[in-house]
C-alpha cells in the first residue's frame, strides 16, 4: 500500500498519524460528552447539598435526567472580578509605580 501511495512514504505516514490522532480526538470528545450532567444545581449552603442529595436519585429516576450538585462560595474574591478580567494600566503595575509618569497622587493613594 505504501508503494502505491502517489506522494511517497513520508506523506503516507503523516496521513496515517493524522487519521490516528483524529480518531483519538473523536473518541475523547464522545467519551466526555456522555459524562456531562443534564442539570447542574449550584448551592451555596452545605445543609442544602445534604438535603438535595437525599432526593437526587428519586428525582433523576422520575424525570430521566442526570443531576449534578455543586457547592459554591458566594463570597466575592478579595481581588474582585475587575482585576481578574481587565488588566490594570501598565504604569500602576510596575514595581516602582510612583516614579512612572502617569502615577498621580490620586491613583497612588
Amino acid at each position: 500500500m505504501i508503494e502505491s501511495y502517489p506522494f511517497g512514504k513520508a506523506p503516507f505516514w503523516l496521513t496515517v498519524v493524522a487519521f490516528a490522532s483524529m480518531l483519538g480526538v473523536i473518541g475523547v470528545q464522545v467519551g466526555s460528552a456522555k459524562s456531562k450532567p443534564d442539570l447542574v444545581l449550584a448551592l451555596s449552603a452545605p445543609n442544602h447539598v445534604i438535603s438535595y442529595r437525599k432526593v437526587e436519585e428519586r428525582f433523576e429516576r422520575e424525570h430521566g435526567i442526570d443531576v449534578a450538585l455543586q457547592l459554591v462560595n458566594l463570597r466575592p474574591s478579595p481581588r474582585g472580578c475587575k482585576t481578574r478580567c481587565w488588566p490594570a494600566p501598565r504604569c500602576l503595575t510596575w514595581p516602582s509605580y510612583r516614579s512612572m509618569p502617569c502615577a498621580t497622587s490620586a491613583a497612588v493613594d
